[in-house]
């Protein structure tokens, strides 16, 4: 059985430019001017249908020697296609031009690839302007994006069904039970927008402080919460240095060491002058 897929599509001059471009990709929105993905891998057949072009995506055979079912997309023919005919696409690839959109290219392409794409968009756009940013900093706001997962199964694991958590805590705490030889969580990845990973935090005064101040600290107060001071906009909050550099926990530490030792030794040189 052949699948279709048809929905209205913008002309590749609809495409969001420049920093509203970086705000969608940043927030991870559904985009403007979405282009078309193949769902499957195979090889591309093109033909026209009164307005409407038909590209069919035929599967190679399976290792079973198989045939799967080719999938058909129906694309205006206002579109521009990405692809030809003979073609061989991969599922997640483009067949028109456009912006892809994220959450399909996670499912399809995977984690990686996705922050790969969001990481050229974003440098694309800037180069266009003529301004070069250092990857390093993008690359600490795309890994955020990636940072938390839904509970599906909590196991014997302290989570609930349905938590949007920490990717880090989940997995630090499924080691420990596999240790045990308890069953871990199992966990769905989610992609968020800046906005949304900003509310999620593991800090509640980073939170509190950015929206939704009151029905954070409540559900901080009633949940018994404890804020471990981790990160740098909670410290900020309270007076605290940023544990970065000179600031972060094990300098002080040594500074206090040294300070200590150097105190010990103007002691004790006293001590020999007398």
């Amino acid at each position: 059985l052949n699948t279709f897929h048809s929905s209205g599509v913008a002309g590749s001059g609809a495409i969001s430019q420049g920093l509203p471009r970086v705000e969608e990709l940043l927030e991870a929105r559904s985009p403007k001017g979405q282009a078309y993905m193949t769902e499957i891998s195979g090889i591309v057949d093109i033909w026209e249908d009164g307005n409407m072009n038909i590209v069919q995506i035929t599967p190679q055979q399976t290792e079973d020697g198989e045939n799967a079912n080719p999938i058909r997309y129906e694309i205006p023919n206002v579109a521009a296609l990405a692809v030809s005919k003979n073609d061989v696409v991969r599922a997640g690839d483009r067949l028109t031009a456009g912006s892809l959109n994220l959450r399909g290219l996670m499912e399809l392409k995977g984690v990686e690839e996705t922050q790969r794409y969001i990481m050229n968009e974003i440098l694309r756009i800037y180069a266009a302007q003529g301004q070069d940013i250092a990857s390093k900093h993008l690359e600490i706001i795309v890994r955020q994006m990636f940072s938390r997962v839904q509970i599906e199964n909590a196991g014997d694991s302290s989570f609930i069904i349905g938590d949007v958590v920490s990717k880090a805590a989940v997995v630090e705490e499924n080691k420990i039970l596999k240790a045990e030889g308890k069953k871990p969580a199992e966990f769905k990845q989610q992609l968020l927008g800046i906005t949304k990973v900003s509310i999620f935090s593991d800090s509640f005064l980073s939170a509190a402080s950015f929206q939704n101040t009151t029905s954070v600290l409540i559900n901080a107060a009633t949940s018994g919460r404890i804020d471990k001071l981790h990160g740098l906009k909670e410290n900020v909050i309270i007076g605290r240095k940023i544990p970065v550099g000179t600031g972060a926990r094990i300098h002080q530490e040594d500074s206090e060491t040294v300070e200590e030792a150097d105190f010990e030794t103007e002691t004790n040189d006293s001590s020999v002058e007398e």
